[in-house]
């Protein structure tokens, strides 16, 4: 995507989760309003499973922040083929899945809790 109409990604999990991976280029709630300030673009939340994003986005919409949840989270990202990376920003297979409830991810793919 373009980056002036690519979405801003945020990444609603604890740090100790977001630590482990994340979607490229995605910023923590606490990144949000100074993202915003540079660039009117849709934003889209995600967490482990779409719980917490979800009350997120609906926080945001209070605030007039256009805002869309990842619906299923980071495991229905990479369900679907998305791709995530690491602290370091490269490609990783490990992601933080919040508890051992959660601990469903495809093949070829790390749960950390």
């Amino acid at each position: 995507m373009k980056e002036a109409s690519a979405p801003i990604w945020v990444d609603v999990r604890s740090d100790r989760e977001r630590k482990v991976s994340g979607i490229s280029r995605a910023i923590s709630i606490a990144e949000l309003p100074a993202a915003l300030k540079a660039k009117k673009r849709i934003v889209v939340v995600y967490c482990t499973v779409g719980y917490r994003s979800g009350l997120e986005v609906l926080e945001l919409e209070k605030r007039g922040i256009a805002a869309r949840n990842l619906r299923g989270g980071i495991l229905a990202w990479l369900a679907a083929g998305g791709q995530i990376v690491g602290e370091s920003g490269k490609p990783t297979h490990k992601v933080h899945v919040y508890g051992k409830s959660w601990a469903v991810v495809p093949e070829g793919f790390e749960a950390i809790y």
